[in-house]
This record gives structure tokens, sequence and C-alpha cells, in this order.
């Protein structure tokens, strides 16, 4: 069974707004078996509306709507429904006296306006909100059709609330009622990283291929891979039992690349790997402005992360630091007096040139100060020329532990933000493949 979902809202298309209504629409439609299988997006004109819901109804057994279905003069779903099944519109009283009782309630008046929302196409149903005075709309759509199928239309008001309980109360339960037989969907993500997209999948013969059965789909955000497993099956646990064995093939096939499932992050792993191998890790950053200190911290479950030091890119001879909140236990280093500390010694390491020795240096300067049992430090951020004439910018990577220096560059790829956070990760993944080189041999 395959559904559209369309929203409507001149909001929508003009960019002021983004539509999540239709990717949690989505996503509920998976849950119970059925596959989205396009989404459109319309302004409020009926010209426009009817376009989409034809092509829409057409395209799909079941048509989600969500917005144009509140009491002025451009919410116009009610009309595009009329004109796409050819029913006109008819004033329902039942309606009107749910609505006039819910400004009664609120010891107000109705606005002639709100009658608006009583209006329904012949033969239609109405879809009850416990909540607002929009009802939505129940319809079968066969225009269009020459194979004497009809196509369920559902029209669920925009405001987010609203629509999931009235989804969740009416719409799934009658979804539910049209499918011929049980399908539970499920999914099942790996996360992975160090690795481009096209890199992972040609490590992965054949599983990226459409039609596979579990099928495997491969996205990429901010250099982080998420291969994501769906699987169809009667029961949930069929689903897990197909999930096992595709799972398996990619954690053999990309190894170390793996570094978590679901909604884990690169922090996730390196605090669990700490806590198994009874080890904390300490951090300076110099570029990065606090993207590695602010990630490990969100993912501090453990303490394993014991402190960090910010300092700034853009003048290392006015260096200033900022304490990371990571670090409150009596026993452990001061952390005011550790960023102080840091603070000098970074300005006079860096005061000349900041060359790998000199940040190999402050890592092990940081390894000593905070007493943790791994010291990173980030940057700072060299900008230069590549063979071909063309700006390369590249941070270098330091990390000490308490029998040397392991030390890395990463080149920067992407613009803004996007540059510092795939930075700060490649940092964190070089503490991730540490920990897994080295076994327990550190604890």
């Amino acid at each position: 069974m395959r559904a559209a979902v369309l929203a409507v809202g001149d909001e929508l298309t003009t960019g002021q707004r983004i539509d999540t209504n239709s990717a949690w629409l989505s996503c509920e439609l998976c849950s119970l078996g059925v596959q989205t299988s396009i989404h459109i997006t319309a302004p409020d004109t009926i010209e426009d509306g009817i376009e989409a819901l034809h092509f829409a109804a057409l395209s799909a057994d079941i048509v989600i709507i969500s917005g144009g279905l509140g009491p002025t003069a451009d919410d116009l779903t009610r009309d595009v429904l009329a004109g796409v099944s050819g029913k006109p519109l008819e004033l329902r009283p039942d309606v009107l006296q749910e609505i006039s009782s819910r400004f009664a309630q609120r010891s107000i008046v109705m606005p002639e306006s709100n009658r608006l929302q009583a209006m329904f196409p012949i033969g239609s149903t109405s879809i009850p909100n416990p909540h607002g005075t929009a009802p939505g709309i129940d319809i079968l759509l066969s225009q269009g059709r020459t194979d004497g199928t009809q196509c369920r239309c559902f029209a669920l008001p925009g405001v987010p609330s609203e629509m999931k309980e009235m989804w969740n109360q009416t719409v799934a339960p009658a979804i539910q009622q049209l499918m011929p037989e049980v399908n539970v969907v499920m999914h099942r993500r790996i996360k992975c990283f160090g690795a481009g997209e096209s890199a992972v999948e040609e490590m992965l013969p054949d599983l990226i291929r459409r039609g596979r059965d579990p099928l495997v789909g491969i996205t990429v955000h901010e250099a982080t891979i998420t291969l994501r497993i769906t699987a169809h099956a009667p029961t949930a646990e069929a689903c897990r039992e197909k999930h096992g064995p595709t799972e398996a093939l990619i954690r053999k096939s990309l190894g170390h690349l793996v570094y978590g499932v679901e909604d884990d992050e690169l922090a996730d792993a390196i605090d669990t790997i700490l806590l198994e191998r009874g080890m904390t890790l300490s951090v300076v950053e110099i570029g990065t402005r606090g993207t590695v200190s602010s990630m490990l911290s969100d993912k501090n479950t453990h303490g394993r992360f014991v402190g960090g030091v910010v300092l700034p890119e853009a003048s290392i001879s006015n260096v200033t630091a900022q304490r990371d909140n990571a670090c409150d236990s009596d026993d452990r280093v001061n952390n005011d007096s550790a960023s102080s500390f840091l603070s000098q010694q970074a300005q006079q390491l860096l005061k000349a040139t900041a060359t790998p020795e000199t940040i190999c240096t402050l890592a092990q300067q940081t390894l000593n100060t905070f007493g943790s049992t791994l010291a990173l430090v980030t940057g700072p951020i060299v900008h230069s020329e590549d063979i071909a004439g063309g700006k390369k910018s590249c941070m270098c990577i330091c990390l000490a532990h308490t029998s040397g220096v392991v030390q890395g560059e990463h080149v920067l790829g992407g613009v803004g933000n996007v540059r510092l956070v795939r930075a700060a990760k490649s940092a964190m993944n070089m503490v991730r493949l540490f920990l897994l080189s080295t076994g327990s041999n550190m604890g």
C-alpha cells in the first residue's frame, strides 16, 4: 500500500516555514507498513490544490493532507476536495453544533466565519478534533481512475498538536483496517565515520541495491554516514531476524568505520570505551570554538571527560580560555587553574609558530595538568596553497597518552560551522581509533 502526503500553505511554498508535518506523517505511515511514495507542497490556491491532489490521488492508495482547514478565506482544502471529488460542499449541522459548543465552553460567541469549518463534500465523514475547531475530512476519491479503484483521503489541520492527536485517535486505526494483512516495518540504523559516502557504498557490494530485502539506504550528515536497514515482516521479531544478518555483514565489511547504532554519536562511543578501560580524557581546542568539548560534555554520562580549555584561533597572543563544567569533583584538577596555566603555556609555545611539535608538547602538558589518561589538542587551523594553487586549510590533531603522543592532520572541507563539526568529529574519531587499537593495555 502506497501513500502520498500533501502539505498546504503559502508559508510552506515561500519557505517562511519548514514542513515538519510531512516528515512526521511519513514516519507514522511507515510504522503502519505503508510506504510514502511522494511528498507534495501546494500554495493556498484552489487551482494548485486541485492539481496537486489530483496527482496525489492517482499516485497512491492513501492521501494525507495537512493544512487549509481553518476558518479564513485562504483555507481552501475543503474546496479542493469538493473540486477533485466532484461532490459539492454542504453544511453539516452536527459538526456546526460541535464547533459552536466548543466556543460556548470558553464563553465566546462563535464568529460567523467558523461556519465554514462545518462545510463538507457530500458523502465525506468528519474526523473529530479533540483540541481545536477544525474537524478533519475523510473522503473517497475515484475521479481519473479507470480501474474502478478508489483512493482514501484524510485531510487534517496543519496545527501539529491537533494533527497528531487526530492521527492517533482516528486516522491511524482507519488505515490499519485498510491493510490486507499485518505488516510491521522496522528500521535499524548503523552509524559510521571515517570514509565518504561513495567509498562506504563501494565497500558494501550489492547491499544498497534497490529491491533488496531488507532494504539498505545510505545518508550522510556532517561527515557521519548512516546506513538504514528497513525490514518488512508480520511481526517485530521477524523484522529483527531480517536485520541481524545484514547488520553483521555491514560490520564485517566496514570494520572500525562503524562506531554505533541508532542515535549514537562519536562522543557516546568514546565515553563507553573510556568507561570500560577506566580512562579519562581532557581537551585543549584552538580554532574549533569549543565544538569538541561541547560534544563530549553532552555525552559525558560517566564523567570520563574531565575538562577542556578553549583557545581562540585568531589571536593566540591574547589568549582567553573558558572552563568546561564537566569537571566538578574535588579530587580532580581545578579547571580554573588548569585553564589559566594552559593558556599561559599555549601563549608561550605558539607565540612564534604553531608547529606539530609545539602542539604535541601542549598535548603532553595538558595530560599532566589535568591528570587524565589521554589529552587531545586540536588546531590551530593553518591556511596554505595546494599544488594546484588553490586554498588548503588543515588542522593539526595531537593525542597525548601515558606512553607518548599520536599526531594527525585533518584537511578541512565544507563551509562555516560544518567545517568545525567535521574537524571536531575527526579529532574525536582519532581518540576512538586509538583506544580500539591499544586494546585494554592502557587501562
